[in-house]
């Protein structure tokens, strides 16, 4: 993994450079919190329409939030599916006209 930063009141980047091994996890093996996590992030880049989503999917976001869901005490993980359905049925051009007008 290769990350630039710049300090704050500084003129040049610095590269940190640190491998990452593969250790061949299964996505399905992560934690709940893991995959519930990935579900989010998925969302924020089809939300964005990035061009780095791949084929990334309401459809997956929303199967893996659901199965990912776990205990939720204070309801924001049912609040983050919901949120999820309602924008299921948004395509690619749509989505960003909404993120756009906010």
């Amino acid at each position: 993994m290769k990350i630039r930063y710049k300090d704050p009141d500084g003129e040049t980047s610095r590269l940190l450079s640190q491998p990452v091994p593969d250790n061949e996890n299964r996505f399905e093996l992560a934690s709940d919190d893991m995959q519930f996590a990935a579900s989010v992030a998925e969302m924020g880049l089809l939300l964005r329409d990035s061009e780095f989503k791949a084929n990334a999917s309401f459809d997956h976001v929303l199967r893996v939030a659901r199965k990912a869901q776990g205990r939720d005490a204070a309801g924001y993980r049912g609040d983050f599916i919901r949120l999820a359905e309602k924008t299921s049925h948004l395509k690619g051009p749509e989505v960003a006209q909404i993120t756009r007008n906010d």
